[in-house]
């Protein structure tokens, strides 16, 4: 296994939650990748609150949905 260091401002410690001083490649990736999915979820539910989506019923998501299939 090759070994290399990283270093990390505090910022970004918190932001990934890296507490341990040795982190393997595979576990900083999903960390990051996680934090990537949770900010683009975030900014997906601002846009569907701002454009007044967050407010639709089961219903009306079902209607959407078959009208687009329709085409």
């Amino acid at each position: 296994m090759t070994t290399f260091t990283v270093r990390v401002d505090e910022k970004t410690r918190r932001k990934y939650n890296i507490k341990e001083k040795v982190l393997t490649f595979s576990e900083l990736r999903r960390r990051i990748i996680g934090q990537a999915g949770m900010e683009a979820l975030r900014q997906a539910n601002l846009a569907a609150k701002k454009a007044g989506l967050d407010r639709m019923t089961l219903e009306e998501i079902d209607q959407e949905i078959a009208a687009a299939r329709r085409g």
